[in-house]
């Protein structure tokens, strides 16, 4: 009998699973565009059929049965298996273990599984029966009488639930499971309820099939449209889950037409240069092209960095020529082997010559803008990164369908009254806030809000100290010596070790079991934390790998001691290690199994080869820096008015877009999360403890160790629930403010406090303290919030003095008639002086500079003033 279960496969066989897959690709599309089309219906076979098996489909008639979804109960019992019985009612269970069971075939305590040209278990095919719906509700009536009214109200399907936020609704949501879901304290929802029946959509009305698909390409879904090529069979080795395929592929070939003027640099560039393309063909990804080469000439914009225009219409953009040296032709020539290459062994298409290549920007999303007029628009973002493509893979002149919808068409749509901003500009870079009724300053196009100002942890100290808690690493060499056993043996068994049934002469079945530590992943460049590093080409491992290996060796000499006699294998098998008539080569695989699955070790998470990481014991000491710093918390507010392209806003339109596309991420940097609706809560701060690089700059990861634990983190070598990985585009980076702000010799702030008036009940869970007003230089990304009054000339006669002078000033501040005293603080200023001045000219300008200095002082010794001071002196002591 084949794998497929049948004596013979015959054409009637094939062309039966091959209609059954045509008809299951169907059934997805309809459930995505249409709602489901069948209940009941599933794909009868384990295997998918083979490409060249899909023929002779074009006269398929397919036909769906709606019928009955299953009820909680029903759909449990067909999917779980029997060590799960627990969760299903009691009258259920017998089902799933009784030998008098209708269905115990169902659930079989022993299955066969099929890695079919995998590597790992979990990757195998499960070869268990299909279940049959008919028989399943069968065996369950007559258990159902049983049911106790709380299970029978669980066992049915209710309505959907329509959720949404109302700020006039507020009460708190009490856990279902409180052992790992808080409760949710201030919930702001209301529903309704929605028919079933809502969700079915009629097939023949559906304007999503109407359209007009050959003017519009879907974004993100691959196409074979708008580049000519042929597709045949042929043998090519194409990389398909890390492994090279060994049967024939189906392969694609761009035809390109080489004579055609077309494809001259000249034209190329002519056509595409400063426009916008899609690149990448048939996953076609939208780019901005900043560049054409030949590899002897090389077209490219002349513009500022960080530029984003596209330059639309028959306008020539700014652009240069230049002539590349042999260095830059021999680069062009690689990157073009590379790009060959890669279609070639990942994609299965074959590009033939390249006359061309284009250099462009990867769209990363939309990212709001606001224009003189005060209007708000959704503008394309292109990442600061520049790829090669080839021009014959390129795909221009297409209309992509877009379906983000914003109806955000000004600031007040943009910044509404209590929502969410992060502050992009220095001072409080990264600080979240809360916006403010801005309707007195929003024409003058500026934002109120209020700005949450924690303290951060400092991890200066443990910076510079982190060589005392890094885990050493060695080379194989040194592990073999301790150990006593061969580098080779240290390099098997640290990796994979398949061990088959029976022996090499009579093999029992093809099922392999793998016996290796799983320290390292040559092909996946991959290692665990804590046990292996990858340097260079050659892999170190630490203490605990070598602790780890001396047990292993303990307890299964015999099977090291095999190894090392025929390291020529790839595949050892049980009786060969085992050949004793006492002795039972299955049990002892399966010991050693049991042990490997059980040791600590095998939970562990991998992580990439490239990937930049803090050991284990640093993020233990990074974890009691945060603990402490919690401990003295002392958090304050303040109120200030702020130009809105300093302001991001978490929003699902901008997703992708990297908030500050400035910032440098690096280790023990502090960042903040600004990804709405995700895992990790917004505006919550963490400390980068792994940093995983791309060959794309959106690819990039970054391992984030939170400073509180929240529901879905993970365990990255910390605390559980406090770990998780992130984008570029997720996170503002704290630390690139803080050196931002320190680097460059900026005006900061002179603050004067005020009690702010806030209408608006804060949503941010920060500790309270007073609000701040903030009054600034003109060159000052802040403006007053009020009109300045007579009282407030005293300031201005602070930053005058403080624009004519280098030095610090101290003063003391005049005191309020009224309410209490705020502190008021002074930032030093520095001013450059331009050289060519004459010694009269300069003893002018100090006269000049001092003036208002000494007509403050003046002023603050008056005896109203000495008066309040002396008042004030006497509250305190009081």
């Amino acid at each position: 009998m084949t794998k497929m279960g049948v004596d013979v496969v015959s054409d009637d066989f094939l062309a039966d699973q091959a209609a059954c897959y045509i008809q299951a690709i169907q059934w997805i599309l309809h459930y995505y565009y249409h709602g489901v089309q069948s209940w009941s219906w599933y794909y009868p076979y384990h295997y998918a059929p083979f490409l060249s098996d899909i023929r002779n489909i074009s006269t398929l008639k397919i036909h769906f049965e709606l019928g009955k979804p299953f009820k909680p109960f029903e759909q449990l019992l067909a999917v779980l298996p029997a060590a799960s019985k627990n969760l299903l009612p009691a009258c259920y269970q017998h089902l799933m273990t009784s030998e008098d069971s209708p269905i115990i075939e169902y659930y079989p305590p022993d299955f066969k599984t099929d890695l079919n040209g995998k590597q790992q278990e979990w990757e195998a095919v499960v070869l268990i029966p299909f279940i049959e719906e008919k028989r399943l509700l069968e065996a369950m009536e007559t258990c159902n009488h049983a049911l106790t009214e709380k299970e029978r109200k669980r066992n049915q399907h209710s309505e959907c639930l329509m959720c949404w936020y109302d700020a006039s609704t507020e009460f708190t949501y009490p856990s279902p499971w409180p052992e790992r879901f808080p409760a949710i304290e201030r919930c702001c929802t209301r529903y309704k309820i929605i028919s079933l029946d809502a969700w079915h959509v009629d097939i023949s009305k559906n304007k999503i099939t109407r359209v007009d698909q050959k003017a519009l390409y879907f974004c993100g879904f691959p196409t074979l449209k708008h580049i000519k090529h042929k597709f045949f069979l042929k043998k090519s080795a194409v990389q398909v889950f890390q492994q090279s395929s060994r049967g024939e592929n189906m392969m694609l070939e761009i035809l390109v037409n080489a004579e055609s003027d077309e494809l001259s640099v000249e034209n190329v560039a002519s056509s595409v240069l400063g426009k916008s393309v899609f690149v990448n063909w048939p996953h076609l990804e939208e780019a901005r092209v900043v560049g054409v080469s030949d590899g002897e000439t090389k077209f490219y914009l002349e513009e500022p960095s960080g530029t984003q225009k596209l330059y639309l219409g028959r306008a020539a953009p700014p652009s240069k020529v230049v002539h590349l040296g042999d260095k830059e032709q021999s680069n062009w020539t690689k990157e073009v082997q590379g790009i060959s290459e890669h279609y070639l062994r990942r994609k299965g298409i074959i590009i033939n010559e390249t006359s061309a290549v284009v250099y462009a920007q990867l769209l990363t999303g939309r990212k709001y803008q606001i224009n003189q007029n005060g209007e708000v628009h959704l503008e394309k973002q292109w990442s600061k990164q520049v790829l090669p493509f080839v021009y014959q893979a390129i795909v221009k002149d297409i209309r992509a369908f877009d379906s983000r919808f914003s109806n955000i068409k000004t600031l007040d749509d943009l910044f509404p009254p209590r929502s969410m901003v992060f502050m992009l500009g220095t001072p409080y870079y990264g600080c979240a806030g809360e916006v403010q009724d801005s309707g007195d300053v929003i024409t003058e196009g500026r934002i109120r809000v209020v700005f949450s100002i924690p303290c951060e942890p400092s991890l200066d100290a443990l910076i510079q100290n982190q060589h005392k808690y890094s885990i050493k690493y060695n080379p194989g060499y040194v592990l073999a010596s301790r150990l006593g056993v061969s580098g080779y043996l240290v390099s098997r068994f640290t990796g994979s070790i398949f061990i088959g049934r029976g022996s090499r002469r009579n093999p029992h079945g093809d099922h392999k079991a793998n016996v290796g530590l799983n320290l390292k992943f040559n092909k996946k460049n991959e290692e665990v934390p804590g046990y292996t590093k990858k340097v260079g080409n050659e892999w170190m491992y630490s203490s605990a790998a070598e602790q780890l290996l001396a047990e292993y060796i303990e307890r299964a000499p015999e099977l090291f001691s095999y190894i090392a006699k025929n390291s020529q294998e790839d595949v050892f098998y049980e009786d060969d290690i085992w050949p004793g008539e006492n002795e039972n080569g299955a049990e002892k695989i399966q010991e050693i199994i049991t042990w490997l699955k059980g040791h600590p070790v095998s939970t562990l998470s991998r992580s990439s080869c490239d990937l930049q990481i803090l050991d284990a014991a640093i993020v233990e000491k990074i974890e009691e820096e945060v603990e402490k710093h919690k401990q003295r918390k002392n958090n304050k507010k303040v109120r200030v008015t702020v130009k809105p392209h300093l302001l991001y806003r978490p929003l699902e339109q901008q997703h992708g877009v990297i908030p500050d596309r400035n910032a440098e991420f690096r280790l023990f940097d502090r960042v903040v999360n600004v990804r709405e609706n995700f895992s990790v809560p917004v505006g919550l701060r963490g400390t980068i403890i792994g940093i995983k690089g791309a060959n794309r700059e959106a690819d990039v990861l970054f391992e984030v160790l939170f400073d509180e634990e929240f529901p879905g983190g993970l365990t990255i070598r910390c605390s559980p629930g406090r770990g998780y990985r992130l984008p570029t585009s997720a996170l503002v980076n704290l630390s690139h403010g803080s050196r931002s702000e320190s680097g460059n010799q900026k005006l900061t702030a002179i603050v004067k406090p005020q009690p702010a008036v806030n209408h608006y009940s804060s949503n941010l869970s920060v500790s309270s303290g007073h609000l701040g007003v903030l009054n600034h230089s003109p060159q000052s990304i802040f403006v007053p919030s009020q009109v300045t009054t007579k009282d407030d000339d005293e300031f201005c006669n602070i930053w005058q003095s403080l624009q004519g002078s280098g030095k610090v000033q101290h003063f003391q501040p005049a005191l309020q008639e009224k309410g209490a005293i705020l502190p008021q603080e002074v930032s030093q200023v520095t001013q450059h002086h331009k050289s060519g001045l004459n010694d009269n000219s300069v003893n002018k300008y100090q006269q000049r500079k001092h003036e208002p200095h000494r007509k403050f002082k003046e002023e603050s010794k008056s005896p109203k003033t000495e008066s309040r001071s002396q008042k004030m002196s006497s509250n305190q002591v009081s």
